[in-house]
């Protein structure tokens, strides 16, 4: 869902699915506070980029890092 120009705030709440292995939402207008908890739940994502949005608030960076063991890829650039 990357380079679409949404807006407004992800209900991360969606991406709860524990199969989802890749979730690519960079370059939109999205903002909002991410709460890096609704991630404990994506134990197979590999694949996270949130990259050139408008997101707001503070990462809890170990959080979510010990919680996406599966993870390969992480980009978090220009939120």
């Amino acid at each position: 869902m990357g380079n679409n120009m949404f807006n407004g705030k992800v209900p991360f709440e969606s991406f709860g699915l524990p199969s989802l292995k890749r979730l690519e939402l960079s370059h939109n207008q999205l903002a909002g506070h991410i709460d890096v908890q609704t991630f404990r739940q994506l134990i197979n994502l590999t694949h996270l980029d949130l990259s050139s949005n408008s997101f707001r608030g503070g990462w809890e960076l170990d959080t979510l890092l010990s919680s996406l063991t599966n993870l390969e890829s992480l980009n978090l650039s220009y939120i």
